[in-house]
């Protein structure tokens, strides 16, 4: 391979490589509350507590994960990061002001990613996951022409929601997100079968079915 086609395959492989936007949060700890109290956030991002005034802590305590800190906010500490790799609803709280209702969540969504390069797709879709079956996760692409508010639920042969995976303001791009079985809604445990996948964005809609097998 000579240097003209060895570049020209290296740049065709950059520009495949999946990029995970990874952001960083604040949330300012002062008088007796979190702010913002409440904050959703993708796996792989970080949550950063800036000291206001007084003299707290943000503590968690959590069983999921290895998602437990307890880092002092005061006048000698006054940030404290961490970083999300697990999905979920994590509480946290203040050790002095927590009976004063000093508490706050972050919800860690499944990451997505956008394919790096300038070219965007010119349609909504929603491709058909894989693996299918699968256990216990699966991958769902998809594919938005403009910035669009989108949501990609999971839904039992019911009906019922199990499992959201994406709710919020998306820039154009093409994404992938990874649905695994403990990814659900208020830990509903999944039994083997038919399940629904639904995207929605701006008036776009499709659904497609995948199966479980345990």
């Amino acid at each position: 391979m000579n240097i003209f086609k060895a570049a020209i395959f290296i740049a065709s492989f950059l520009f495949t490589i999946p990029i995970y936007p990874q952001t960083t949060h604040i949330v300012q700890a002062s008088n007796f509350v979190f702010t913002p109290a409440d904050l959703t956030v993708q796996k792989g991002d970080t949550v950063k507590w800036v000291w206001v005034n007084g003299t707290h802590t943000t503590t968690s305590d959590s069983t999921t994960g290895n998602t437990v800190w307890n880092a002092p906010l005061d006048q000698s500490h006054t940030s404290f990061s961490y970083v999300f790799n697990y999905t979920g609803t994590f509480e946290y709280y203040c050790v002095y002001h927590r009976s004063l209702g000093m508490i706050g969540t972050i919800t860690v969504e499944p990451a997505t990613y956008v394919k790096s390069g300038n070219s965007e797709p010119y349609s909504y879709s929603l491709e058909q996951n894989y693996p299918n079956p699968f256990n216990p996760s699966t991958t769902i692409k998809y594919s938005i022409p403009r910035q669009s508010f989108v949501t990609l639920k999971i839904y039992n042969i019911l009906g019922r929601e199990v499992a959201t995976l994406v709710d919020g303001e998306k820039p154009a791009g093409n994404y992938e997100v990874e649905f695994n079985t403990e990814q659900t809604t208020n830990n509903i445990q999944l039994a083997s079968g038919v399940y629904f996948y639904q995207l929605k964005a701006g008036d776009y809609l499709s659904t497609k079915k995948m199966i479980l097998l345990k």
